[in-house]
């Protein structure tokens, strides 16, 4: 029973948390590769207004998560803003520059995954 009590910690799941993050930005990075046009072809897509209020909302959504999770950990005392700052970095690099990961946002908008209308 002692080991179900220390794979469910804090220590534990704070790792888990964190390495899960770093394995979807690597992930986004391999897939991102398909996604990007050859060298000798520039696109070029211009996001609407309403587009880039999802993405911020979202990144915005995803920190308000991570801040809280970071803060009521007790696994990283003393190491709190390099995770912040860490993870922060990470998800911007998702929802604003990301090409696969900004299709997945969309694509979570459109077939009203989030239905809230909160943008118009």
């Amino acid at each position: 029973m002692s080991y179900v009590i220390f794979l469910f910690s804090d220590t534990v799941l704070f790792y888990v948390f964190q390495l899960l993050l770093f394995v979807l930005l690597l992930y986004s990075f391999k897939i991102n590769k398909f996604f990007s046009s050859p060298d000798d072809v520039d696109i070029f897509v211009q996001r609407g207004d309403e587009s880039v209020k999802r993405f911020g909302f979202t990144w915005t959504s995803l920190c308000i998560i991570v801040a809280h999770v970071i803060q009521t950990s007790s696994a990283c005392v003393g190491y709190k803003i390099f995770f912040l700052m860490f993870d922060f970095s990470i998800l911007f690099y998702l929802c604003f520059l990301n090409i696969w990961f900004r299709e997945r946002i969309s694509w979570c908008y459109n077939v009203q995954l989030f239905p809230i209308d909160f943008l118009s």
